[in-house]
This record gives C-alpha cells, structure tokens and sequence, in this order.
C-alpha cells in the first residue's frame, strides 16, 4: 500500500543551542563522583616523624590558673608551648604514583586534653590542603585550603581532643615550592576545654516550652548571635555577631577589652558556633553544672583589629573569613539610647568557655562604673544589673552581651561578682557610652553605622538575610531582526527595600524593557528586548543585567544574539520527494543548517497543511524517526 504525505522542515532562526541546566548538573555529579574516588595508600604513620614536646603537669598549671583568676581577667585553658617547625625541616614527606605529595607530621604533648595550633606563617597553594587528625584518623578538621589564606599570613587551628595529632598536606608536585607553613606554637589544654565544670544555677540555651522555659523560644535569634572563642591558643571568653547600619551583614565580632584581643594577637581568635548542649539541663540540677555534650566541630578562624576603649571595656573586631555556612548566624541588633534598660534583661554567655546559657534579670538597671562595684553613679559609663533572677555569669561569660526587652544589644560583660552561689551584680560596658570617642579605633559609631545615619537603634539581621541572589533560568537567547527576545529574572527574597532593575552593554537599537520596575524582593520580572528593524545580524553579545536594593547590588550576564537573514531552505534527504512504496514509519533526515538551534517539522496529507498528521517542534538534529 502507498501513501502520500506533504513534509515541512522549518529552520528555527539561532546560531547555536543554549547551554541547558541538565549539562551543568551532569558536570558537578561527575565531579562529585570523581572526589569519592579511593585515595593511594599512603606509607604507614609509623615511618612519620614525631615531635615529642616535653610533658607538663596539669595540676600545678591548673592550680595556678585558678590562684588568678579573678573579674576583669580572662581565664586561661592552655599553655603556648613554643616550637619551631617546617616541612623543609620537619615531618615525613612521600610521592604517591599519581605524582601527587604528601607531608606528614606527628605532634606530642603528653597529658594534654587537647591541642591546638598556630602558625606564624602559613600560605597554601591554589590545589593544597592541610588535614589535621587524631593518629587513628578520627576528629578531622579541615581541609584548610587557599582560601584560608589571609593578608597577616597567619592560621590558628580549633582544639583537637587528645595529646597527639598529625599534620598532613597534599599538593602537587609543582606547587610545592610554593608551600609556607611555619609552626611556631602547640598548645597543651592542661583543663580540659571539652569537660569545663560550671555552676549548676545556669540555664541551657537548648531549653524551651517542652521543658518549662517558653522564655527562651522568644529569643532563638539573639541567642544565635553569641559564641564562645579561644585566643591566642591559650584563653578563652565570650562574644557576639553584631549588625551595622548598612545591614549587610559584615562580620563584626564584640567583646569585653579585657580579654585583651588587640592588633597583634587578633588573628589567633578563634571562634565556637552552637556549643551548646544538646537537651536541657534542668538549672539547680547536678547535671547542669557537670559537663555537656555541645560540639566544637563549626568555628571561625582569625580577625582583624577595629577598635577598642578600655574605659568602657569594649573590642571591636571583623572576623576575617564569611562566617561558617553551618553557623545558622544571627547579627544583633543594638540601642545606645541614654536612659538604662528596664525589666527583662538577658545575657547569653558561656559561663567558664562551657556550653552556652542564657541568664535572665527582671530588676532595673542602672548606670554605675568598673570601679563603683554596685553602686549608682549618675553618667557612669557602665549597666549595673543588681542581680539575676535566672541563672548568673562566671568567668569565661566575660563580653557576653546584654539585651535589653526588645532584643537589642545594650553592653558587653565587663565582670562583677554574680555567681551561682549568691545575688551580687554583674556590670556591663555600656554601648551608648562607648559610641563615641577620640578615633575610630576607639569608638563603635564609625563601625556600627557607617551610613552616617545617626540612629540611635537597630533592628537584628540573620544572615541569610544577607545572602542576596539573582538568577536567570535562560539566560542566551536569540531573535530575528525585528523581534523581540525575553528574559525571566528571580529576584531573591535578601534583597532589602524595592529592587531596581538595568542593563549595561546592549548594542544600538536593542531596547530593554522589563515588566515590573523597581521589583519586590521575591519576585520574578520579565525582561523583553526589542529589536527595532534597523539593526542587522550581531554575533553573540554579553551584556548585563543589575539588581539594587538598599544595601546590595548584584549583576549576572546575559547573551543576545541578531540575525537579519532568512533561513535558508532545508532539502528532505530522505525518503526522497515523491518516492512510492515507503513505509508508513518513515526515518526523516533532512540537510543539516549548520545556524540551526532547532527544527519544526509537519507532515500533513494535503498540500496545504491542513490535514496534520505530525507537529513538532524543537527537533534537536536533523532526523524524526516517530511514526507518521
């Protein structure tokens, strides 16, 4: 039996095919992958070198430690042990057979319960690592890699439980020269930051209705803000994530003066995200003031000196690295008005360096100074809270923040003499005081409002919040001169205020038109370029998109491409026209347009196509092998 059939092949105007989404997933699965696969069997630790630093005792170091400490001074948790240790000098280094190396380093300080590093020089090449483990492998940190790298050249390392760890770099064997690591210190915990023992009158800040404290779910955000942080290797106290009036979520860190974070010892901060127990601890109870089981596993590393008064006991730092991803952080707010806060004040804090508590004062406060004790002082330059009604503060809660009832940041924990075992005071640098000052690196107001805004009070700001996006699902496309040529713009939720839309480097006679502008964060917009006639055929043309908030820009690329010609004529191949006794499943092929993006084809039973037995579009090559 025959058949006739009339077969249409229409060339969609473009030059080449869009770069689809499915490419680029397939990619990043290939690569995952390829990072799964096994590594080469490295030579047995045992052939590693070994440092062994003399042993300490830990009595006597943590009986001295305690013989000192008092208000107004940071505790201390380890002892700097100095060294001075290379990988041109030091270590165990070995060339795998891919042509990868490898160096290796023991370290030992017996007695330890834990250890950390700081090195005085440190640079990491574009495709080097730095692990450090446990000799069994276990507590893995890192890998550090280049961007860990900063200006001040320096990296210090979060405590590694135990008296041993092993360095290990991978690198390959061009970049080794580049490699700078220069130990300088090992610093041996003689008190056991993991196991710190606390008053029992605190309470967990993991605590909530279900336990009978619904107080603390109104306050999961500022709560988010606080960590606890080592400095130096050697001390430890409180601090917190605060916002600025350009709310673009610049790592600024806060803390109490006293802990003696200055310009020189600034990047060996190293800060603790969510250490906190994992389930409440009923305050009064012998499991609150006995060790928690909080993790120190998402931190930050390094700073950089802004400011500092002593006057008011405040630190001003930028953490020197985006905070961890796994942070959930939050920006406080803060208040410098005059007048002291009343009813409902909370400080989060760890008491000790231990997992993070949360205290409550529903008494007024009022102003006072370091040197007053409790006392009132008209125009002092400190927050006295005469005591607390839930919980207290200890040593290691110092720089702790105080929030006033509206949640925003009225001092930093400067000391006094509230403890769990009775109903003193605590006193607070008080921030409207420390606002203003000879110099920016001694006042916050340079630092916390840039913007010149003068405002008195500022709401919080997670940092998602912060974290804008913008994002074109299609973003080449291609049109025949005159057209018009479309875009869809998803404009992220972070964006702060109305969103206004641009574009940068359209050839003459493209005009842009969007279909909502300005935009509201969240939204998606349509972007359509028109055509006019009188432009003619234009190769691939990149040119930009801009969004703008209030406080953030950002810009993705886009492509156009022009044609003026008219598609050329596409010959049927095969079956050839006219041909008779041809299957009613035809294989179509059809010559090739190499400026094809794609084909439309139609088949119908008159010439006039109005009898369609196949429609469709968006062939990819030139073949249709479906049946007709």
């Amino acid at each position: 039996m025959t058949s006739c059939r009339h077969i249409l092949v229409r060339r969609v105007c473009a030059l080449r095919p869009n770069l689809s989404v499915p490419s680029i997933s397939a990619f990043l699965i290939a690569i995952s992958l390829q990072a799964q696969s096994p590594q080469p069997a490295l030579p047995p630790l045992s052939d590693v070198e070994q440092i062994i630093l003399p042993p300490l005792n830990n009595d006597s170091l943590r009986a001295a430690e305690l013989a000192q400490r008092k208000p107004g001074r940071a505790p201390h948790f380890a002892q700097s042990r100095p060294v001075d240790l290379r990988p041109e000098s030091s270590g165990t280094w070995a060339r795998l057979p891919g042509g990868e190396w490898v160096w290796r380093l023991r370290i030992s300080s017996p007695g330890a319960y834990s250890i950390n590093l700081g090195f005085s020089a440190f640079y990491l090449p574009p495709e080097a690592q730095l692990l450090i483990s446990r000799p069994d492998g276990s507590q893995l940190q890192g890998p550090f890699t280049a961007a860990d790298n900063e200006d001040h050249n320096q990296l210090w390392t979060p405590v590694l439980q135990g008296d041993e760890l092993v360095l290990e770099v991978r690198l390959p064997d061009h970049q080794r020269r580049e490699l700078q690591l220069w130990l300088t210190s090992v610093n041996h915990d003689f008190l056991d930051f993991h196991s710190l023992l606390t008053g029992s009158c605190h309470l967990d800040a993991v605590c909530g209705q279900e336990d009978g404290w619904g107080i603390l779910d109104n306050y999961r955000d500022i709560i988010q803000s606080v960590a606890v942080y080592g400095l130096g290797g050697e001390t430890f106290c409180t601090g917190f994530l605060i916002n600025n009036t350009n709310e673009d979520c610049t790592p600024y860190f806060m803390t109490a003066y006293h802990c003696e974070v200055g310009p020189n010892n600034a990047p060996s901060l190293v800060a603790y995200w969510n250490f906190q127990n994992s389930y409440c601890r009923e305050p009064g109870s012998t499991a609150s003031g006995n060790p928690g089981n909080g993790s120190l596993n998402v931190f930050n590393t390094g700073a950089i000196f802004r400011a500092g008064n002593n006057a008011t006991d405040f630190t001003l730092l930028e953490l020197d690295d985006p905070i961890n991803a796994n942070a959930n952080a939050y920006f406080a707010g803060w208040s410098r008005t005059e007048t002291p806060p009343q009813d409902t004040l909370i400080c989060v804090h760890h008491p000790d360096g231990a997992e993070k508590r949360v205290s409550f004062s529903f008494s007024e406060s009022y102003p006072g100074t370091w040197s007053s004790g409790s006392t009132q002082v008209p125009g002092g330059n400190h927050l006295i809270i005469p005591n607390w009604s839930v919980g207290s503060t200890e040593y290691g809660s110092s720089g702790a923040p105080l929030f006033n009832r509206e949640e925003k940041v009225v001092g930093q924990l400067h000391g006094g003499g509230a403890s769990c075992g009775n109903n003193s005071y605590d006193a607070f640098g008080w921030l409207q005081a420390s606002w203003n000052g000879s110099s920016s690196i001694s006042r916050l107001s340079d630092w916390l409002d840039p913007s010149g805004s003068n405002a008195t009070e500022l709401d919080g700001r997670w940092k998602t919040a912060c974290e804008v996006t913008l994002w074109i699902p299609q973003a080449n496309s291609s049109v025949c001169a005159p057209g018009q040529a479309t875009y869809e713009i998803e404009i992220g939720e972070a964006f702060t205020g109305a969103v206004q839309l641009s574009t940068e480097g359209l050839p003459p006679g493209v005009t842009p038109v969007f279909n909502n502008n300005p935009a509201s964060p969240g939204s998606t917009v349509t972007l359509t370029l028109e055509v006019s006639p009188g432009v003619g055929s234009i190769g691939a043309t990149d040119f930009i998109i801009r969004a703008s908030g209030t406080y953030n820009t950002l810009e993705v690329q886009a492509s156009l491409q022009v044609y003026t010609d008219l598609p050329e004529t596409v010959d049927l191949l095969s079956p050839l026209d006219g041909d008779l006794g041809v299957s009613l499943a035809p294989e179509l092929n059809w010559a090739d347009s190499p400026s094809a993006l794609s084909y439309d084809l139609q088949i119908a039973q008159d010439s006039l196509f109005t009898n369609l037995v196949v429609s469709v579009s968006g062939l990819g090559d030139n073949f249709y092998g479906g049946a007709v």
